[in-house]
């Protein structure tokens, strides 16, 4: 994957030629949301834990990504974000009928 952030002014902007991992990036950056890349198997493909107190810089999710193109992107939840994600797993019974 080639990642390409347009820096102007210091600020990246958004490019509607991106694909979607590298849309998500930007968003997941622009919204102070700490992103690492993970393998399918959701196990980091990084150190991580640092980032459960500080926001990687766009140059570290730029090193990441191009050094594993096909990762996805975990983030980093908890108190420490205010992030909140509710998984429901049907594998495991799992419903979402009392969100509805």
């Amino acid at each position: 994957m080639n990642i390409k952030m347009k820096i102007n002014n210091n600020k990246e902007n958004f490019d509607s030629t991106w694909d979607l991992q590298t849309a998500a990036i930007w968003y997941f950056t622009k919204l102070n949301w700490r992103i690492f890349p993970t393998g399918r198997n959701k196990i980091p493909l990084i150190g991580w834990s640092k980032y459960r107190t500080i926001k990687p810089a766009i140059e570290e999710v730029k090193q990441w990504f191009t050094q594993f193109p096909t990762a996805n992107i975990g983030l980093i939840t908890g108190e420490s974000t205010g992030v909140v994600v509710i998984d429901i797993d049907p594998r495991h019974n799992g419903t979402d009928e009392d969100f509805k």
